[in-house]
């Protein structure tokens, strides 16, 4: 588990944060991290492809 907000660890780490604060983060702060962290898991998978396609040529 990786804990990047859009995958199972970023949520364990949200929910752990929240647990030692001892009060909920704001939803629309969630919201924005975890869309902040899918389009960062998106430029990494087209960083990744975009490097295998040119490996191949």
């Amino acid at each position: 588990m990786l804990p990047i907000p859009a995958l199972d660890g970023g949520r364990v780490l949200i929910l752990l944060i929240e647990r030692i604060t001892r009060r909920k983060i704001n939803e629309k702060l969630v919201e924005n991290i975890i869309l902040a962290s899918f389009v960062l898991l998106i430029g990494i998978f087209l960083f990744a492809t975009y490097n295998d396609i040119a490996k191949m040529f």
